[in-house]
């Protein structure tokens, strides 16, 4: 089977929301791009609006198929800035300020952590020619 598939697997960036226009949607502009180089024929988008990385790491084990993973070409991983929103959240949505404790930080890091390693480690054993994985930006708003 050929390798025709990009695969763009992550949260709401990936998911294109809040884009300003559907064609400047990150998975668009990737998507466009490894057409005209050939890497690609076909798009598949798993990413939601706030997914972590462990949702991530559900979909990929659950969702995809053996036969597609023999076809994918190209893979983009952008996850990760809600897991950091998950522990921040205490910080910016309580009234009082409630303070973030080394503990919370620790288990927060460490749950991300064993997720994305556990993503990288599947898709590594994928033998994908090109993959690209970006995570966490600046997650709090304003």
């Amino acid at each position: 089977m050929a390798r025709n598939i990009y695969l763009a697997l992550g949260d709401s960036v990936t998911a294109g929301l809040g884009t300003t226009h559907p064609s400047l949607a990150f998975v668009r502009l990737v998507s466009d791009f490894t057409r005209k180089k050939e890497l690609s024929e076909k798009t598949i988008v798993i990413a939601k609006n706030g997914w972590a990385t462990r949702d991530v790491w559900n979909a990929v084990t659950h969702l995809i198929s053996p036969s597609v993973w023999e076809q994918v070409n190209v893979v983009t991983l952008m996850v990760g800035g809600n897991d950091l929103r998950k522990l921040l959240r205490r910080q910016y949505l309580s009234i009082s300020g409630a303070p973030i404790f080394p503990q919370l930080v620790f288990r927060q890091l460490q749950g991300f952590r064993f997720h994305m390693d556990r993503l990288c480690d599947f898709i590594s054993r994928r033998n994908i020619p090109h993959v690209v994985v970006a995570t966490v930006y600046n997650p709090v708003p304003l």
